[in-house]
């Protein structure tokens, strides 16, 4: 389990998906969503939200990178992020 701290600055009242994916060395998913928080209010100015993020008990041996991700409220995983991040990298042996 990783505790991630999403930072977020803004100009403006909106709602937004919070997502996180774990990405392998060819850029592909490992995670299927769980505990992303839909629907979250950004409000004006900074504000930190925190949450949990499940690493897959079974990842192939490789190098990993943690991506912490925003998307436009209702579109997690479908078209653009609003901005994302490489959080961490995990290596397993």
């Amino acid at each position: 389990m990783i505790e991630m701290t999403y930072t977020i600055t803004s100009k403006r009242e909106g709602r937004v998906d919070l997502g996180a994916d774990v990405y392998d060395d060819e850029q592909r998913s490992n995670l299927k969503g769980f505990d992303d928080i839909d629907s979250y209010l950004v409000q004006v100015d900074e504000q930190k939200v925190s949450r949990e993020l499940r690493i897959p008990a079974k990842l192939a041996p490789g190098d990993y990178e943690v991506v912490g991700e925003l998307w436009p409220a209702g579109r997690k995983g479908r078209g653009e992020t609003i901005t994302d991040a490489t959080c961490a990298t995990l290596s397993v042996p």
